[in-house]
């Protein structure tokens, strides 16, 4: 891509597709119901369990551009059951923080329209599946982008005010031991702008 001479050093905006990856166990042990969460919509902070965990490529943008939006955002989960006996695992996108390992969460996890779920077998036998799910800022948050900032917006020092959550979590019929292991991959388009430096 040429950036037109107009534009200076970059473009004004730049909408570009960035990865944050995880293997976590998800477990809740002595419990029937685990859930882990990400916040796509926090590219500076994609895991909430974890501290500034900026993807590839976002401080070099950052250190570009002042402001960020969050698009769109497209989730893989490939489970492994650890357990002896089998559960149900679900994605489910979410508008609220629902922390990690609640029971409220699993349950309307469920009667949400937008989930996704599969039944995995023990650790003996078809103990594997995957989840994909793809969700846009403006479909859960009734907010399209128009190139404003918006509550959805944010410094790239930091999350925006409103954000949406990604759901990752099981649901078992015995109390859980050993867990689930999930490798996580969530791609994110984002879109920065303003420059950090006026330059010309």
């Amino acid at each position: 891509m040429t950036i037109p001479k107009r534009f200076g050093f970059a473009a004004p905006r730049l909408r570009v597709n960035l990865l944050f990856q995880k293997q976590v166990v998800v477990n809740n042990v002595g419990f029937t119901y685990t859930n882990v969460r990400f916040t796509p919509t926090n590219a500076y902070d994609v895991d909430p369990t974890l501290g500034s965990t900026s993807m590839a490529g976002y401080s070099e943008y950052a250190n570009l551009y002042r402001f960020y939006r969050v698009h769109s955002s497209k989730i893989l989960v490939e489970f492994v059951n650890q357990e002896s006996f089998g559960l149900m695992a679900f994605v489910s996108p979410f508008n609220v923080d629902p922390g990690a390992n609640n029971s409220a969460a699993s349950n309307i996890a469920l009667s949400n329209p937008r989930t996704k779920q599969l039944t995995l077998g023990p650790a003996t036998g078809s103990s594997i599946g995957r989840i994909t799910r793809s969700m846009t800022t403006s479909m859960i948050g009734g907010v399209n982008s128009q190139s404003i900032f918006d509550n959805y917006s944010a410094g790239v020092g930091s999350g925006p005010g409103n954000n949406w959550y990604w759901v990752v979590g099981m649901f078992s019929p015995s109390a859980l031991v050993n867990g689930v292991f999930a490798s996580v991959r969530i791609e994110i388009d984002v879109e920065f702008f303003e420059y950090a430096s006026i330059q010309s």
